[in-house]
Order: structure tokens, then C-alpha cells, then sequence
């Protein structure tokens, strides 16, 4: 069943015409048929990740590194946040048990503050990376590679960033 047949075929009122009187092809397309799986694109989605740490690096001798990283971690924090609210707030089957929760995830905000949590960004965050990978395998069988590979290198450069910050004392807005 076709929707466009379904539709061509109903009357425009009961007992009338049908809806589409004639069916005319205006052009044909020469582009070959789509696979029946989509491709891989999780390694274009890791080198513009990679880019944009590169970029980061760059900018990093205008605007301090943890900075950034402090913004990332807001932002991933309310990804995580609405990521729980769809789990917990809605009746959503897809949303429901979204892994990507492990990559954005709410506890980042613990490490936006200039305390001694913030010492502790890497390991916390490699844990939760290493936990993302592994969980892949197992049910509920989830494909999340292109959230892995576009967010997991950007997680771990930023709790690098924010780690050393916070070892060495170095916060920024601190006079």
C-alpha cells in the first residue's frame, strides 16, 4: 500500500470523481536507487568532531580552554536533562531507555562549578564513555554510533580541559 495510490484512487466527495483524474510522470530521474541500508557516516561525524576540538585549541589562546569546556558541559547537562524528562516526563516508546543519556548526561553540570569536582571531570567522564561503548552490545540494542563519535571526543577534551584547570588553579573570571 502506497499512500499516493490510497489517495489517487479516494473520491474528491461520496459517490464522485476520483481525486487524481490522470497520472503523468513530468520527469524521470537518472539518479541511481538509494542502497537498502544507509551508509556509515559515524567517521565523517568523528572527523568534525575532532575539527571542532582543533578550533577549540585555536581559539583556547583567545579565550581560556575550561571556558569552553564550562559551556559544553552546560550545554550537555541540559541535553541530559531533557533526555530524562522524555524518559521519565512522556509516554514516548522511542524516547524511552535512550542511551545517549550516558554522553549527555545531567551530572556534567557538577563540573561546570570551581570546586573539587571539577578535578575529578576526566575520570567521572571516561567512566561514562567507556560505559556508553560497552553498552552498545548489549539489549537493549541501541545504534548509536554517530552520537558516540560526534559527542564522546568532545566530552573527554573538555573534562581534560577542566580537570587541568582545576589541578592547577587556573579558573577563569577568578582575579
Amino acid at each position: 500500500m502506497v499512500m499516493a495510490d490510497e489517495l489517487a484512487a479516494m473520491p474528491v466527495l461520496e459517490g464522485g470523481s476520483p481525486l487524481v483524474l490522470a497520472d503523468l510522470v513530468l520527469n524521470r530521474s537518472t539518479a541511481p536507487q538509494p542502497g537498502a541500508t544507509p551508509g556509515e557516516v559515524w567517521p565523517r561525524y568523528l572527523l568534525a568532531s575532532l575539527a571542532v576540538i582543533f578550533a577549540a585549541a585555536l581559539v583556547g589562546r583567545l579565550l581560556p580552554p575550561a571556558a569552553l569546556a564550562r559551556a559544553w558541559f552546560v550545554l550537555g547537562g541540559v541535553a541530559g536533562l531533557v533526555l530524562l524528562f522524555f524518559w521519565f516526563g512522556t509516554d514516548h516508546a522511542v524516547a524511552r531507555l535512550n542511551l545517549n543519556v550516558l554522553v549527555l548526561n545531567p551530572l556534567l553540570f557538577v563540573f561546570v562549578a570551581r570546586g573539587r569536582a571539577a578535578r575529578y571531570a576526566l575520570p567521572v567522564v571516561a567512566m561514562l564513555a567507556a560505559l556508553s561503548v560497552a553498552w552498545t552490545g548489549l539489549p537493549p540494542a541501541q545504534y548509536t554510533a554517530d552520537v558516540l563519535a560526534a559527542l564522546l571526543p568532545l566530552n573527554i577534551a573538555a573534562a581534560w580541559s577542566v580537570s587541568r584547570a582545576a589541578r592547577a588553579g587556573r579558573w577563569p573570571g577568578r582575579a
